[in-house]
């Protein structure tokens, strides 16, 4: 506020200091004085009405960003009617999308099923809110602060969260179809049924987290760690998890399908009535994993005690199998 001061004050200036200047400008030529006043009169009033027109305009943007930001605070509040209703101004006004709630402080905030289409949220905090049914569609939450939020059947397709932390955050059921989690954290997170078809997820922490029903199917988890993760009955078909970190994960009854599991750590997982057909098991670590007679293997036989899985893993196996041979 103080260096809005200055600036009218140093504006106001100028414009007077013009005034004087023209005035003097147009006696100069001729030497008459007499007019001097009247010329200066003129243009001191042209100054005031050029400074009232920039008063307006400064004080207009003032008005502007003291709403915003009461708006943006309301938006935190922990009455959930006050902070949808601020939440949907800020929609109604554009303040959305145009970088205003980059970084705005959420804790906490009550916004279950709000509209948040395509919402600059990046670098927001927002740990422990509640956005349950939410509409996040393309919104972009890249490096926003998610821990123990419930994002319980949010619509987050196409969202942007890469970087974001989602420590134990609640997303069963939501939709993340496409969406962009590239080096996120969701250690400890339930994705229980939630949809990630297609979604990016090289190298994010999936330790500990619940993925039991979740569609995976051709999403990319290159280099993820998912150790002592539960993905029973998750559909991986055709998912890329080069170089993932599988250890102790339970990944009974799971549809790996043509999925690309080269490079992976699976041992001590739990692939129980897996689904391994024509899937890349090339250089996978499979020590002290589990199988049963219902585990199907990549080239569509079953395992069984006599089965030698280094014909899948072993590139120098004199019997090498690999979907592409």
């Amino acid at each position: 506020m103080a260096s809005t001061a200055r600036l009218r004050i140093v504006v106001l200036l100028i414009l007077a200091l013009g005034a004087v200047v023209s005035s003097l400008l147009g006696v100069l030529p001729g030497g008459d004085w007499r007019g001097f006043a009247l010329n200066l009169g003129t243009e001191l009033i042209g100054a005031l009405a050029t400074y009232g027109l920039l008063e307006l305009f400064i004080g207009g943007r003032e008005r502007r960003e003291a709403k915003k930001a009461d708006l943006i605070a309301q938006m935190s509040s922990k009455v959930q009617d006050v902070s949808i209703a601020a939440a949907e101004e800020l929609r109604r006004r554009g303040w959305f999308r145009d970088g205003s709630l980059r970084g705005a402080l959420l804790m906490g905030a009550k916004l279950p099923e709000v509209r948040l289409t395509g919402a600059d949220l990046q670098g927001a905090d927002l740990s422990g809110a509640n956005l349950q049914g939410a509409d996040l569609y393309v919104a972009v939450l890249q490096k926003a602060v998610l821990n123990g939020a419930n994002l319980q059947g949010a619509n987050l397709f196409r969202a942007n969260l890469q970087g974001a932390g989602l420590y134990g955050a609640n997303m069963s059921e939501a939709d993340l179809e496409r969406a962009n989690l590239q080096g996120a954290s969701l250690h400890a997170a339930n994705m229980s049924g939630a949809n990630l078809q297609g979604a990016s997820l090289q190298g994010v922490d999936l330790s500990m987290a619940n993925l039991e029903r979740a569609h995976l199917r051709e999403a990319n988890l290159e280099n993820a760690d998912l150790s002592n993760v539960s993905l029973s009955w998750t559909n991986l078909n055709k998912t890329n998890l080069k170089g993932a970190n599988l250890q102790e994960a339970e990944l009974k009854g799971v549809a790996l399908y043509r999925a690309d599991l080269s490079g992976a750590n699976l041992s001590g997982a739990n692939l129980e009535r897996a689904n391994l057909r024509e899937a890349n098991l090339d250089g996978v670590n499979l020590d002290r994993a589990n199988f049963s007679n219902r585990t199907e293997l990549p080239d569509r036989t079953n395992w069984g005690p006599d089965t030698d899985m280094g014909r899948f893993t072993d590139p120098d196996h004199p019997d090498f199998w690999r979907p592409d041979a």
